[in-house]
């Protein structure tokens, strides 16, 4: 079945004919029930009991208790395709409705917000308007009279099979299908067709960020053990492990989020934040995700796995309580990709030099540092009170200051390395690694200067990926330590 072009769209508006719509995953993007759940089970994690009490009295009730409680959310977007058919038909003189399983005070508020609705159906304290119910709703409202109705879901399938014309936002194939074998090809049409899976997911779990995965093989290369096949293999299996872990706790973040990222210029993009992706979905992604990981650490043997799952727990920890504390955050971000390094040595059975332990910790403090300060130079200056890190505008100096101070210790660990008698027994010319000390000075100091200036993405890690002066740094370093070899 093909998609319609623009002024085609769902038909002709016949003015005679009334459009029902659906409101959850139709006119607005996303299941605003599934949200308002997650996002009180998330702040609110000992509400759970008594959650349960409201669903042991029925779906109704459940839905109306947790509306009550969730009276101001961020309601999901609105899709602007079906706004627009909306008011091309409301603009013909057609009857307008909203249909919607939906609590009556969420379908209320979207009612009054856009104010193109003439009648408003949905749940209340008794009743759940869905399937069945709502074709019975709408039957007593408009008899025998011919309705046009807009879904997504298998819950629809009642409702579409009585229309006179069925229209598709967003519809699974497989519903797609079954619509199909039970009303004729021509009486189906598809406003907005479903989006492209693969897309959605790289958007969902942030694949770019598996680039700091590659932490874990730092120890093969600082072991000078580069052809040692078997640590490679270990490596791959810890660099799934905290990739699959740590996209897992990107899908937590983002539902923990949504209110936040949809108010923000580019995180409204996110796969959750702009509905792509439905909280189901994602919570099924989550679990899969972090099997996954779990089945990865098998062979690297248990405390692989108490790293992995420690770094989803206190990362998790971190989005739901601590990333809004004042320089906690900024400790965790530095442990966070510490603990990379120490996974990829316990999966190896590499040890972790001291040298190596106070370098990171300090070096990956001055990223996490640059991080806060690029936040509040690009969303910040400008605007009264603070960030939403817990950080103020005044605050640029000291964090400034200190990200300076960690970048200086890490080199000073660089130096005192290099006359180490570590450095002598693996090293036949050490002398050269002070080159490497130079570089790592004047790639802190370009990171702190461009940060400031406000010309720093938000992720220094990933303005390091595609940073020209970077990679040139890197590929110094590498050259460096093969003659100091």
């Amino acid at each position: 079945m093909a998609t319609p072009a623009p002024e085609e769209k769902a038909g002709r508006v016949d003015s005679g004919i009334s459009l029902v719509v659906d409101m959850d995953g139709t006119l607005l993007k996303g299941d605003s029930t599934w949200e308002m759940l997650v996002q009180t089970l998330l702040k609110q994690p000992l509400t759970i009991l008594q959650m349960l009490r409201w669903m042991l009295r029925g779906r109704a009730e459940f839905k109306a208790r947790l509306a009550q409680s969730n009276s101001q959310a961020v309601l999901p977007p609105v899709d602007p395709d079906v706004l627009a058919y909306i008011r091309q038909a409301k603009a013909a003189g057609q009857q307008i409705i909203l249909a919607t399983g939906a609590h009556e005070t969420i379908a209320s508020r979207v009612s009054k917000q856009l104010g193109l609705f003439d009648r408003t159906f949905a749940s209340d304290n008794r009743n759940n308007l869905t399937g069945t119910r709502k074709l019975s709703v709408l039957k007593g409202e408009l008899g025998d009279k011919p309705f046009i109705y807009i879904g997504n879901s298998s819950a629809d399938l009642p409702v579409w099979e009585q229309a006179h014309q069925a229209i598709l936002v967003r519809t699974p194939p497989r519903v797609k299908r079954r619509l199909l074998r039970k009303k004729d090809a021509e009486q189906v049409s598809e406003l907005v067709p479903p989006v492209s899976r693969l897309r959605v997911w790289v958007n969902a779990l942030r694949i770019h960020q598996w680039v700091k995965g590659f932490l874990v093989f730092l120890p093969i290369f600082l072991s000078h053990r580069f052809t040692d096949f078997s640590l490679w293999m270990q490596g791959f299996l810890a660099f799934a492990a905290i990739g699959s872990a740590a996209s897992a706790h990107y899908l937590l973040n983002d539902m923990a989020d949504l209110d936040g990222d949809r108010q923000h210029p580019t995180k409204r993009q996110r796969a959750l934040a702009s509905s792509e992706l439905s909280i189901p979905n994602a919570v099924l992604g989550m679990a899969l995700l972090l099997g996954l990981a779990f089945v990865c650490c098998i062979p690297l043997g248990p405390m692989a796995s108490l790293l992995v799952g420690g770094y989803f727990v206190l990362s998790s920890i971190y989005t739901l309580y601590l990333k809004t504390k004042l320089g906690i955050d900024v400790v965790l971000l530095s442990v966070f990709h510490t603990g990379r390094i120490v996974l990829g040595g316990v999966a190896m059975d590499i040890e972790i030099s001291k040298w190596t332990l106070i370098f990171s910790i300090f070096f990956f403090t001055t990223i996490a540092l640059t991080k806060r300060i690029s936040e509040l130079v690009r969303h910040i200056e400008g605007q009264p009170g603070r960030s939403r890190r817990g950080y103020f505008k005044a605050d640029l100096e000291i964090l400034g200051a200190h990200a300076a101070g960690s970048g200086l210790v890490a080199s000073l660990t660089v130096v005192l390395y290099i006359s180490s008698t570590e450095a002598a027994l693996l090293y036949r010319r050490p002398e050269w690694l002070w080159f490497i000390c130079f570089l790592q000075m004047y790639w802190t100091f370009r990171l702190l200067i461009l940060s400031r200036r406000g010309h720093l993405s938000e992720d220094p890690t990933l303005f390091a990926w595609k940073d020209r002066a970077t990679w040139t740094c890197w590929f110094a370093v590498l050259l460096i330590g093969w003659l100091a070899k």
